[in-house]
């Protein structure tokens, strides 16, 4: 199955929002262009990529840990089902560049992907009192039970993508693959 220009976005833009590259050098492919994202910081990276890709108003977003890559990852096929932008965030406060995102994509709802020891409920309070939107976290008992979480949600399916929790290599190669796959 061909990597479609969305599926390579989601990509590029998980692997360096999560690995806090802001700028590199990129040698178009054949047939596509090229567009640098960059930012001061992963954070500032997530936003403009969501600045570039994601037009006002939203129905979606999603928040995640800038600081805990499994959440991200397993988070990335859905949000690419909800054609919906990750904005990454610190845990003990909303950084301002998903805030500034926030406000500009006035989403109805806000899903927060991770639990209270990776993301705090003063985060959620904040994206409550900048967005009004409908605030809801998606989190389990561990980063596996997350996972399986978002996919089960969705009711049944019939491909699975099974990578290791442990290193964020296997889910970043994977992900795209996964998010083609209904």
């Amino acid at each position: 199955m061909p990597l479609t220009r969305p599926a390579f976005a989601l990509s590029a833009a998980l692997f360096l929002a999560l690995t806090g590259v802001a700028h590199a050098d990129l040698t178009p492919m054949d047939g596509y262009g090229t567009t640098r994202i960059g930012g001061d910081d992963r954070y500032d990276v997530a936003a403009n990529v969501s600045d570039t890709f994601a037009a006002p108003p939203q129905e979606i977003v999603y928040v995640v840990s800038g600081e805990v890559f499994a959440d991200a990852l397993a988070a990335g096929p859905i949000a690419y089902a909800d054609n919906a932008p990750i904005l990454l965030t610190e845990g003990d406060e909303l950084s301002a560049a998903a805030e500034d995102q926030l406000v500009r994509l006035s989403p109805a709802l806000v899903r927060v992907v991770g639990g209270t020891s990776t993301i705090r409920t003063a985060v959620l309070r904040r994206i409550e009192e900048v967005t009004g939107a409908e605030v809801e976290r998606v989190a389990g008992v561990d980063r596996y039970d997350l996972a399986a979480g978002l996919l089960t949600e969705r009711g049944p399916v019939d491909t699975v993508f099974l990578v290791s929790g442990e290193v964020f290599s296997d889910a970043l190669s994977a992900g795209p693959a996964a998010a083609l796959v209904d």
